[in-house]
Parts: C-alpha cells; sequence; structure tokens
C-alpha cells in the first residue's frame, strides 16, 4: 500500500482561477497592514498582470497570502463583520495551502528565485503558525528566516543607505552595499521600504519567538543599524527619505539616549509596529545586560550608566505623549456612528494601547536591570536605599500607566458601543463583537510583568511597619489595577490557552504573597530576590 504524501498530494490539487484567488488576496489585504506586511494591492496586481512570468510573485507568496487571506475570514481582523468576507468554494483547505506555501519556499531558496518574495513568504507563515499556537514550527521557521535577513544584509539599511536612492545620489557599481549580494540593488524606493520591513517583521517574530518559547535568538548579535520603518505608501511616494529615520543607535546606543521628537511629521508617516519594535529593542537590550551583570561581567560606561535609565525614562514619556496618543480627534466625538465607522475608529485605539503596554513593560525590565546594578552596593547604605526606593516608585509609575492604557481602552469602547446605538436603536451587539478583533498574545505575557510590580507593591504597603496614612487607599487601587490585569490576560487566554500558564503564574505568585503578608513575614523583597528576567516574566 503506498504511503500518503500530504505534499505530493497539495502539489496534486489545482490551483485556484485567477478570479477567485484574487478575492482572496483581497482578504489579505484587509488586515496585512496592520501585521506589518508592506505589500502593496495594486503592486501585487500589477506583477500578476506581467506578461514576464519571472516578474510574477513567487508561488510560495502568493500561496502565503492567500493561507492567511482564508484565517482572515475567521479571524477578521480589523472590520466589522458587516464587511465579513466569504471564500470561493475553489480555495483549497488551510492544510493543502500550507503544504504548498512550504514546498515553494523550499523551490525557491533551492534555485535562489525572488528572494525578497520567499523572505515575505516565510514572514507570513511566522505569523500563521504564531496566531494557530503552533510555536515550535513558528519558531524554527522564524529562525531560518532572521538568518536569511542578514545573509541579505538586511539589517544594514542604515540612512546613509537610503540617500542612495535620492536622485543624483547613487553611487557607482561596487560601491553600494547592495552590488554582489542576493538581491542586488532596490529597483525604487518601495522596494527598499519592504527591505526595511522585511528586517524588522523577521526580527519582530524572532524576538516574539523567543519571548514566549524561552528559545535562544537566531540573528546576529551586532546591533542591527536599520532605521526603523514606516508606512509603505511613505516609501512609495519617497516621503520617508525625507523624513528624520532613527535606528537602535538613537533608542540606546547614545549615552544619553535620543527618540528624536517628529516636529512636524505629516499625519500617517509613522506605524504602531515600530513602537512595539522599540519597546522589545529595549526589553531585550535589558535582558541582555542583566545577563552580563548576573554573569558576573562588569558594565562599562558606554553600556549602562548611573543615568541611563532616567534619560531612557524621559525617552519613553515623550515617545507616550508625543508620538503615540491614545487618543485622537475621532475618539472626542460623540455623533453617532455605523458599525463600519466604529470599527475603523476601534483598530488604531487597539494598537496605540498595545504600544503603551509595550512601551510601560520596558521601562520595568529596564528597572530590573538598574536594581541588579543597584543592589551590588553596600547593603544599609543611604545611596543604595535611595535608589532602590527611587527605582521601585519608577517601576510602579509604569505598571499604572499600563494598566490606565487598558482601562481607557474599555472606556473608549464602551463609547463606541453608545455612539453605534446611538446610529441604529436595535444594535444589540458591541464594537469589540463587530470588529472580532483576534487578542494580542503578547499582551497577555506582557501584563503578567505587570501583574506582578502591583502584587510587590500591595504586599510592600501592607507589610510595611509604618504605612502612610492613603495607604489603605492605595491599596484598594492597586487590587483594582491587579484584578484588571488578571481579567484582561484571562480573556486574551480564551483565544491562546497558552496564557493560561502565565494566568496560573499571577495566582501563585499573589498566594506566595498572601501568605507572607498572613504570617507578617518580614520579606526579603521580591524586587530584589527576582533578578533573573526571563525566569520572571516567563
Amino acid at each position: 500500500m503506498p504511503i500518503h504524501d500530504p505534499l505530493i498530494h497539495a502539489m496534486q490539487v489545482p490551483d485556484m482561477p485567477p478570479a477567485d484567488r484574487d478575492i482572496v488576496i483581497s482578504i489579505f489585504f484587509t488586515g496585512s497592514q496592520r501585521l506589518g506586511c508592506p505589500l502593496l494591492p495594486h503592486r501585487i496586481a500589477a506583477r500578476l498582470r506581467d506578461p514576464d512570468e519571472s516578474k510574477h510573485p513567487h508561488p510560495a507568496l502568493i500561496n502565503a497570502m492567500l493561507l492567511v487571506g482564508q484565517a482572515f475570514t475567521e479571524w477578521t481582523p480589523g472590520y466589522s463583520t458587516a464587511e465579513r468576507h466569504h471564500l470561493p468554494a475553489t480555495c483549497p483547505s488551510p492544510q493543502v495551502l500550507l503544504a504548498k506555501t512550504q514546498a515553494y519556499l523550499n523551490e525557491s531558496l533551492s534555485r535562489v528565485d525572488r528572494m525578497l518574495d520567499y523572505l515575505q513568504a516565510s514572514i507570513l507563515l511566522s505569523y500563521y503558525f504564531f496566531q494557530t499556537g503552533r510555536l515550535q514550527e513558528g519558531s524554527m521557521i522564524s529562525s531560518a528566516n532572521s538568518r536569511m535577513t542578514v545573509t541579505c544584509k538586511l539589517h544594514l539599511i542604515d540612512p546613509n543607505v537610503l540617500e542612495e536612492m535620492l536622485p543624483g545620489r547613487a553611487p557607482e557599481f561596487g560601491q553600494s552595499m547592495w552590488d554582489n549580494t542576493l538581491l542586488g540593488r532596490p529597483q525604487d524606493t518601495y522596494e527598499l521600504g519592504v527591505r526595511i520591513w522585511t528586517f524588522w517583521q523577521s526580527w519582530y517574530y524572532d524576538a516574539v519567538f523567543s519571548l514566549i518559547g524561552g528559545t535562544p535568538l537566531t540573528r546576529d548579535p551586532v546591533t542591527p543599524t536599520t532605521v526603523f520603518p514606516r508606512p509603505s505608501k511613505t516609501y512609495e511616494s519617497g516621503l520617508a527619505l525625507t523624513l528624520q529615520n532613527t535606528s537602535f543607535k538613537e533608542l540606546y546606543e547614545n549615552n544619553p539616549p535620543q527618540i528624536p521628537s517628529p516636529v512636524n511629521e505629516p499625519e500617517g508617516s509613522s506605524h504602531p509596529l515600530a513602537t512595539y519594535l522599540k519597546g522589545l529593542a529595549l526589553m531585550e537590550r535589558a535582558n541582555q545586560l542583566l545577563g552580563k551583570v548576573n554573569a558576573g561581567i562588569p558594565l562599562d560606561g558606554n553600556e549602562f550608566s548611573a543615568d541611563t535609565l532616567h534619560n531612557l525614562h524621559s525617552a519613553v514619556e515623550c515617545l507616550l505623549t508625543e508620538h503615540l496618543p491614545i487618543r485622537n480627534h475621532e475618539m472626542r466625538s460623540s455623533a453617532p456612528l455605523t458599525k463600519k465607522d466604529a470599527a475603523k475608529i476601534y483598530c488604531p485605539l487597539a494598537e496605540r494601547v498595545v504600544g503603551h503596554v509595550f512601551i510601560n513593560t520596558a521601562t520595568i525590565q529596564l528597572c530590573r536591570l538598574s536594581r541588579a546594578l543597584t543592589i551590588n552596593l553596600p547593603v544599609g547604605s543611604d545611596g543604595r536605599r535611595e535608589q532602590l526606593l527611587s527605582i521601585r516608585l519608577l517601576e510602579l509609575n509604569a505598571a499604572k500607566k499600563a494598566v490606565g492604557a487598558i482601562r481607557l481602552f474599555g472606556d473608549e469602547v464602551r463609547k463606541l458601543d453608545a455612539r453605534m446605538k446611538g446610529y441604529a436603536g436595535g444594535v444589540t451587539t458591541t464594537v469589540i463583537q463587530e470588529v472580532q478583533e483576534h487578542p494580542c498574545l503578547l499582551l497577555g505575557f506582557l501584563l503578567t510583568s505587570v501583574c506582578m510590580v502591583l502584587v510587590d507593591h500591595i504586599q510592600y504597603l501592607k507589610l510595611s511597619p509604618s504605612p502612610p496614612v492613603e495607604s489603605t487607599t492605595e491599596i484598594a487601587s492597586s487590587e483594582k489595577d491587579l484584578r484588571l490585569c488578571i481579567a484582561t490576560i484571562e480573556h486574551t487566554a480564551s483565544s491562546f490557552p497558552l496564557l493560561a500558564i502565565q494566568s496560573k503564574k499571577i495566582k501563585d505568585y499573589q498566594d506566595r504573597s498572601n501568605r507572607a503578608i498572613t504570617s507578617r513575614q518580614v520579606p526579603r523583597w521580591e524586587f530584589e530576590r527576582r533578578a533573573a528576567l526571563v525566569d520572571d516574566m516567563f
């Protein structure tokens, strides 16, 4: 009896008719921009119509788009159920599309054929595995993709490389970074933007799978110089090349770190994912330095100084208040809204809130790094005590701001619900039900760190030998914040069972804290004992 090979079976399934294929690709583009996918619909359509088949998108990319587009009909990311799409009858099953994508990826790599399409298809596959909870498979393909972006030199796209695309600035052959590489020189500024996004998407998923799964990072250990990404249309128009573009250097290598304020930048010239990347970058930086501290390796002044934490805190404040305001002009109105218009306001709102949680959680991680350095000071010294108190307050403030963003999100969603009902009295659904938003898995992991800070703070207040007068009110407020965080994690766990582990971890942590309070033990402060960043969060 012959052995059934699902890969051979998948390749025997005929391709979809072009008209049906284009329908599923259009579904893909309803949510692709929110993933940081830099591909633009009209660009893909033009390539599909090109009489030269070698210029068509590689079949690996087409099948990856079909796979994710099909999934979007279930996840419906970012649009109202009134706009919900339905798949053509000719659309293959997810198993067939997945097998085809994997087969064509192997073909693209073996022939070194349309490698930018190969990288984009790999990233979409990483996203698919991430959303479906197949973390091991996602981690494997993300690791391979991360190494390939470095091979293609996508980690070196600094402002000087951008300038090569300006009129009259193209260097002679052999003087460009792109010469004699797998990708060659970009054809235009749009393709340059796709390359920037491809690197950062790969970087993002490598970091995400490492944080969630505990796997080691696979990217090049050298700090990338590629600038943070902007919306694809700004590359297509050339606008992105005229703006001030920043990279890791401005974020945490300068001393003090700098996050330039986007003075007079046009609306729509920034992307929420860039904020997520900066938050992850700060967390990763703290993790790397903390690993050195725990190993007894001294840090030099260029890596971390006494002023670094406060400088970073100022930079984060700038990022949150000037770059990422939660409310915008659409949310200040009370005018009735259609379901479709409410969904269009909800999705950017959710992105900005997650961005706030990212950055504030990064601040918490940086506080833990600073604490690990501070506890090496002489025990009982005034300097040690004052620094630990300052760090604890800064950490608590970041946790409270993260909770504040979640609470504000809930308030604004309720307002959107009221505005929807004002438009049509018979509306019985909420905007979240209308959008059918797939929760952010990372949000649950980020809020775990916030919960730990709140539990520590409650314990600190309850065991304080001389509690301040307002401590009763503060305890009640912190316990309310903690309940909100736990409820948010549990809500997200309904879509991602993996988060049930985080929920249990928080409850166990609470139980230990409550036992210490009940027995009136003088605690060996948790924020001193918990030095290992990865063990603490994950």
